[in-house]
């Protein structure tokens, strides 16, 4: 914080009110401060002011979750500043307490839970009730493919009841003929239930993995196809307040998640709670005590699981980072290697590449270093409750009057499996569900963008001189990207365009166009 009030005072704001942090501008990772006072909102990178935003001219600042962080906008439409999942909060705090003390018209709408406002008669809040109802939104989709899917999860339902009957055939082989080796009619008829049990499991499998990619890249390749289509039917406004890398992910990362959502993991989060309960009962009913001893010892390992999911995802931040960096750099060398060659300067490109690479590679070690430590933790109680369950049902057998056998310690050690197996994909299903959630609301709303009334009047033969004089022109009506640009071209003179990202470049040629 000291470091934070020596640079508002050496830019000689007076009268600051909140300082809020933040580490991506306009694509690139910065050490970043939006800064409040009576007057303005200021965007400071590197003890510099980027940028300012007169408070009377701001009607909201919301925020535009991602997977990997967000974004906040003003008035829903330009972006102040991105960040990644270490500020969230913070930017949600400077959402929610600028907006809560703002006046509003009667035409406007605040979200009573995230505090979001809109202007112009919305009368919903984007973001929770897309988040309520993407799974209606989406059905569509599924429609389809829904003989397909239907029939997937008919298999997949099947083949975990197989997995929950095979431990008690085994235990029926273990007791009823392999303790007391006995050789009859009815021990070849357990052998083959046993065999069918696993033969007819392993052939589900193999249909199962025919059948899911059908669904899977059907849906996947129905919403890239709606989402491209309305891509291009979008105004220059719109285009301009999404970044390549975000339209291009829409179409590749997003339509992913929610394929695999409905056609997969739906499926596998549904019936991993059946299998859950069902086991649940079979345990209670052979026997009660051990069951419940069983059960307490769950949330311990509940928590380790979603204690490394947590670490696991704050560690992937900082190798995305490094990623990034290193995608950015090898971007702009091969995009200018024609540049780069002229000016002799591919040493300098391999040493800042071979750095951010590095930078990867190191932080890439220390995530799986991270995971194996804490899942071999994860491993390690789970292995003393098997060895719990050992003794005591080996205690138990060891009783000439208790009538717990060898087949049933044999049942209850693949039954504790299946438990923390199911409770495992139970716990990741808020990880996955949440990235699916993000995914769909940045489609949905990019889908139900109002489009823009295309001007299909055609000019042909343009000749002639080409004047801009003195041409300003915004966006969003808040901020210029020109600003009295004047030049002149002559018929068949070639000029070119130089400038720094972001300063105008395509605009200016857009505008010519």
């Amino acid at each position: 914080m000291e470091k934070q009030l020596e640079i508002i005072d050496k830019l000689n704001i007076k009268t600051f009110k909140n300082v809020y942090n933040f580490d991506i501008y306009q694509n690139n990772f910065v050490d970043g401060l939006l800064v409040v006072d009576d007057n303005y909102l200021y965007v400071i990178i590197d003890s510099q002011i980027k940028n300012k935003y007169l408070l009377n001219d701001i009607i909201s600042l919301d925020v535009e979750s991602t997977y990997s962080g967000g974004h906040l906008l003003v008035n829903n439409q330009e972006i102040v500043a991105s960040f990644t999942n270490k500020f969230q909060q913070e930017m949600k705090s400077l959402s929610m307490s600028f907006n809560n003390f703002k006046t509003f018209t009667n035409e406007d709408y605040v979200c009573s839970k995230c505090h979001n406002l809109y202007v112009k008669g919305t009368k919903y809040c984007k973001y929770c009730d897309s988040k309520r109802g993407f799974i209606k939104y989406f059905l569509p989709f599924m429609f389809k493919y829904k003989f397909i899917i239907i029939f997937g999860w008919v298999l997949a339902l099947l083949a975990s009841l197989l997995e929950i009957y095979r431990p008690q055939v085994l235990q029926d082989l273990v007791d009823n003929f392999l303790i007391n080796k006995t050789f009859n009619e009815l021990f070849v008829k357990t052998i083959i239930i046993l065999g069918g049990v696993y033969l007819f499991t392993n052939v589900i499998n193999v249909i199962q993995g025919i059948v899911s990619p059908i669904a899977q890249e059907g849906i996947r390749n129905d919403i890239r196809i709606k989402i491209y289509d309305k891509i291009q039917r979008l105004s220059l406004t719109d285009i301009n307040n999404k970044s390549t890398g975000n339209l291009i992910n829409y179409v590749s990362e997003d339509s992913n998640n929610i394929s695999y959502f409905f056609s997969s993991y739906l499926i596998n989060f549904i019936i991993s709670i059946i299998k859950l309960c069902v086991v649940l009962v079979i345990m209670f009913i052979s026997n009660y005590i051990l069951a419940l001893i069983v059960v307490l010892t769950l949330p311990i390992i509940v928590l380790l699981m979603g204690r490394l999911r947590h670490k696991v995802k704050e560690k992937y931040q900082k190798n995305w980072k490094y990623l990034s960096k290193a995608n950015n750099t090898l971007h702009g060398t091969l995009q200018g290697i024609k540049v780069v060659k002229s000016y002799s300067s591919e040493q300098t490109e391999i040493n800042k590449f071979d750095k951010y690479n590095t930078l990867l590679k190191d932080s890439s070690m220390k995530v799986e270093l991270y995971y194996q430590t804490f899942r071999s933790v994860i491993m390690f109680v789970i292995t003393l409750v098997s060895i719990f369950i050992y003794y005591y049902l080996s205690k138990q057998i060891l009783d000439v009057n208790s009538p717990v056998s060898i087949g049933m310690l044999l049942k209850w050690t693949i039954y504790y499996g299946l438990l923390v197996n199911s409770f495992d994909t139970i716990i990741a299903y808020n990880q996955v569900y949440s990235r699916t959630m993000i995914s769909a609301i940045k489609v949905k709303d990019i889908l139900e963008t109002k489009e823009e009334s295309q001007n299909e009047n055609k000019v042909d033969n343009l000749k002639g001189t080409i004047i801009f004089d003195n041409v300003s022109f915004s966006y969003n009506k808040q901020k210029n990207v020109l600003k009295d640009v004047s030049f002149e071209i002559k018929p068949g003179e070639k000029i070119g365009i130089v400038g720094f990202s972001g300063s105008g470049k395509t605009t200016l040629v857009n505008l010519l166009m």
